[in-house]
Order: C-alpha cells, then sequence, then structure tokens
C-alpha cells in the first residue's frame, strides 16, 4: 500500500509540474482583428506631425483647454484640465507659430518630435519692449492604446 500512495503521489507531483510549464493559448475571437503591424517612420512621422503642429495651435490660440486632449492619459489624470489652461494660457511668453521640424522614434511607442516656435515676450527693461524668437521645443510622444499623446516635461511645468 505504501508503494501505491508514493507512486499515485510521485505521478500526481510529476502532473503537477507539467501543468505548470504548460502554455495555454485561447482560440481568437472570431471578430477580433488580427494585431496590426509596427508603423514605418516614415508613416509616423505624418501623424506626428499632425498632432503636435495641432496641438500648439491651440497654445497659440490661448487654448489649452483644447491642448490638453493632446496630453497622455497618466498626465491628464494628475492634473485637471482647468488646471492645465489656466497653467499654459496665463504664462507670459505669446507663441506666434510653429513648425514641425522632424521625429524619432527609438522604439515603437516612443517618439521624440522636434518643432520651432517662434514666440515673443515682452523684456522689462526699458526701451527693449517685445522680443521675438524661435526655440526648438524637443516633445516626447507616446502611443497608449494606439493612439498619440504628447508626455509632458513636470520639471518645466514647475518653472
Amino acid at each position: 500500500m505504501k508503494q501505491a500512495t508514493k507512486f499515485l503521489l510521485s505521478t500526481i507531483a510529476a502532473l503537477a509540474l507539467t501543468a505548470c510549464g504548460t502554455k495555454i493559448v485561447k482560440p481568437a475571437d472570431e471578430g477580433a482583428e488580427p494585431a496590426k503591424a509596427a508603423m514605418t517612420l516614415s508613416e509616423l512621422r505624418p501623424l506626428l506631425q499632425e498632432r503636435s503642429t495641432a496641438r500648439w495651435r491651440f497654445l497659440i490660440q490661448r487654448d489649452a483647454a483644447k491642448a490638453y486632449d493632446y496630453l497622455t492619459p497618466g498626465y491628464r489624470a494628475t492634473r485637471t484640465r482647468e488646471d492645465y489652461a489656466k497653467l499654459m494660457n496665463e504664462r507670459p511668453v505669446k507663441w506666434k507659430d510653429v513648425a514641425f521640424i522632424d521625429a524619432e522614434c527609438d522604439e515603437p511607442q516612443l517618439c521624440l518630435v522636434r518643432l520651432n516656435i517662434t514666440y515673443e515676450i515682452d523684456m522689462p527693461v526699458q526701451m527693449v519692449g517685445k522680443v521675438e524668437s524661435i526655440d526648438v521645443q524637443n516633445e516626447k510622444w507616446i502611443q497608449v492604446e494606439g493612439e498619440w499623446f504628447h508626455l509632458p516635461d513636470v520639471q518645466k511645468d514647475l518653472r
């Protein structure tokens, strides 16, 4: 009897260990779409250009509440639309124009977008007045559930 119990326990243990290494594959849903292949950079550039410049056009128009929709869901979870709009719309700088330079994607869901931003600022120095300049902005854009969003630099927000 002891021999039979040992054999039975050994068999159960072996089956349990085998099951641990087995991968369970679920059949695909009949209505489900097959996984999309990653887009090439040449396909991504126009999409990133459109989204990044659209966001900046809202900022130029002092309509940061609409630009808010282009921010990552994670960032939007930490700051309300109203807070973001106030933060951006009350800056002393007046953004005037945006020009897309390029995009680089080191990872399939992370791209660096470079933009030229033309801006104007009132200089507090006597006899200087308004000064116009161009600044290159490097923005991180990430893909979340198939959509591209700007990931703001939180440290810049605090300045």
